[in-house]
Parts: structure tokens; C-alpha cells; sequence
């Protein structure tokens, strides 16, 4: 099978990414994602396949350094020795420990003050939330526990729809134990139930 051409730089089917500032940084991992899936379908496996296409897709400030990295010059480069490199100079680029606990709590004490009155308002919630529980409960030695993301989850939400949750929740398990939290599956789906309803 004879390989195809990588979509010119700046077509629509070319991955991009822009170094703005810091909250790109997170954006990272992505790129180089769609940089590999991007290749691979038109049949260039190669590490140093890879390399070049990061280089040619990034932004120009980017690839300047992309291009001086140990790992794009070695004689047989090696596309996560590539990746490793590229995160070093992005903090919080690469996807583990991202977070901490303390993003968590910070999360929950800021997201409790914003109001949830729709299914969209509430979905917005409901990713910001398990995008750092789950961050923080992946892992051989997770950072959090299924409690405390339990405890977080609830607690986190717009008080006068937590207070409709409660009730719902009291109702459906009369015999849960008052001082456990409960799951958050359970709280979601109730908050859902509720939202749906309005």
C-alpha cells in the first residue's frame, strides 16, 4: 500500500496547536495524539514520522524549539522520548498529575457559588468536576479516594438544586447511612432526574 501525503499545514484536516499561554498547555497531550493518528492513516508509522509532523504542525515559536530537542536530532529518534521532552517545557502538559487534591477542593468551593438551572448548566458542571476526580483516582497510588469524590461531587453543587437532590436521594435510599455520601452516580442521576423535570 503506497502511503499518502499529510494533509497540508493549516487545512482543516491537519491538527494545530497554538501556544497562547499556559492554559494551552493542557491541550497538549492532544495535539500530539491527533499528530500520531494523523500519520497512521496515511500509513506513516515511523517515531521520526511523528516528530516531523509535531514540528510542522505546531506553531512556529513551537517548532523552533521542537526542532532543537535532543530527542528530534537523535540518529534514531524516539517518539515518547519526543513527547517527554515537548512536556518538559509545558507545565502541567502531561495527562498524570495534572491536579492535585487541593485543585479539587478549590473546584468545589468556586463551583458551588455558580448556578445550576439547566441540563447544559449541570453537564458543564458535571465534566469540570470528573475531569479532576477521575485525574486524581487514576493510578496505582490514586490521590483521592471513591469517598472523597464522593464527598467532593455533592458538595460542589449549586446549593438550592443540592438541596433537591437530598430529598430525592433520602427518598430513594430511606436506609443509607445519613453520615456516608452518596455515590456519585447516584447524585447525578438524581440531579438529572430533577433538571428533566423542571
Amino acid at each position: 500500500m503506497a502511503t499518502q501525503q499529510l494533509p497540508l499545514r493549516g487545512s482543516n484536516k491537519a491538527p494545530h496547536w497554538v501556544w497562547r499561554g499556559p492554559e494551552d498547555n493542557t491541550t497538549l497531550p492532544v495535539f500530539l495524539d491527533e499528530v500520531e493518528r494523523t500519520c497512521r492513516s496515511v500509513g506513516k508509522t515511523d517515531d521520526k514520522d511523528f516528530i516531523n509532523a509535531s514540528i510542522l504542525y505546531t506553531d512556529p515559536s513551537a517548532s523552533e524549539l521542537w526542532k532543537q530537542l535532543p530527542a528530534a536530532k537523535a540518529a534514531t529518534p524516539v517518539w515518547a522520548n519526543f513527547k517527554t521532552q515537548c512536556f518538559s517545557y509545558y507545565p502541567k502538559s502531561n495527562v498524570t498529575n495534572r491536579y492535585s487534591p487541593v485543585h479539587l477542593e478549590q473546584a468545589v468551593q468556586r463551583l458551588r457559588m455558580v448556578p445550576i438551572h439547566t441540563l447544559d448548566d449541570f453537564g458543564r458542571y458535571d465534566q469540570f468536576i470528573m475531569a479532576i476526580g477521575l485525574d486524581l483516582r487514576q493510578g496505582t497510588s490514586p490521590l483521592l479516594s471513591e469517598h472523597e469524590l464522593n464527598c467532593h461531587y455533592i458538595n460542589g453543587i449549586y446549593p438550592p438544586l443540592r438541596m433537591h437532590i437530598d430529598q430525592r436521594l433520602a427518598v430513594l435510599n430511606a436506609t443509607h447511612n445519613p453520615l456516608e455520601p452518596f455515590p456519585y452516580e447516584d447524585v447525578r442521576t438524581a440531579a438529572m432526574y430533577i433538571l428533566e423535570s423542571q
